[in-house]
């Protein structure tokens, strides 16, 4: 049995907006089936189906969807530090703001234990993206019991991509579907790098 657990570190930490069960109180908007950021950086489809228990939350940097199975996909957009980027060179640069600003501001904030199993760099999607993969203990979205009545928070990875689109910088977070069966950890890496990707390619930039 699940029971829903709203993601509150990310509302303390960035004071998040709640969009659920047709209520709009987000700093961006919903169109059909379209979510737009405001500022107007960029629209995406939202990810997540009404019927699974669709959630969205945002600031005014942060976006997040969420749904009653765990599922996860988060966008977050700052200013690029050009002097920095020009300085240490793209890889780098990205590097630094995954590790330095997003991860002790988010993950790292609620559980410190949590830590990179997998990164990379490629030049060759979107200009130039460094990805990551960190496994959170007890990271789950959802609580889950095998009783009904003891319920406790599963591990959890989550995919996190860093890149830069004209002046800012976009951070893309997925974690996976508690739902979804996956045999080892090296496949469960790999469809979070897939999953990552395909999310991106769906962001329409303005």
């Amino acid at each position: 049995m699940r029971k829903r657990l709203f993601v509150v570190l990310a509302l303390i930490i960035y004071n998040l907006n709640v969009y659920a069960f047709g209520a709009s109180k987000l700093y961006g908007k919903v169109e059909g089936n379209t979510y737009i950021s405001s500022p107007s950086y960029f629209k995406i489809p939202i990810p997540v189906d009404r019927q699974w228990g669709r959630n969205i939350e945002d600031g005014p940097s942060a976006v997040i969807f969420t749904d009653d199975f765990g599922t996860l996909y988060r966008i977050e957009c700052i200013d690029a530090e050009e002097n920095k980027l020009q300085n240490l060179g793209k890889k780098n640069y990205l590097q630094t703001v995954l590790k330095e600003f997003y991860l002790p501001q988010t993950i790292l904030y609620y559980a410190p234990s949590a830590k990179i199993i997998n990164e990379f760099y490629s030049q060759d999607l979107f200009g130039g993206i460094y990805f990551s993969v960190v496994s959170i203990p007890q990271g789950s979205i959802t609580t889950s019991s095998s009783d009904g009545i003891n319920y406790g928070r599963s591990d959890s990875k989550r995919g996190v991509a860093v890149f830069v689109n004209k002046n800012k910088v976009f951070i893309v977070s997925v974690g996976l579907p508690d739902t979804l069966s996956i045999e080892s950890i090296e496949e469960e890496i790999a469809e979070i790098k897939d999953r990552i990707i395909k999310f991106t390619e769906t962001i329409i930039f303005n």
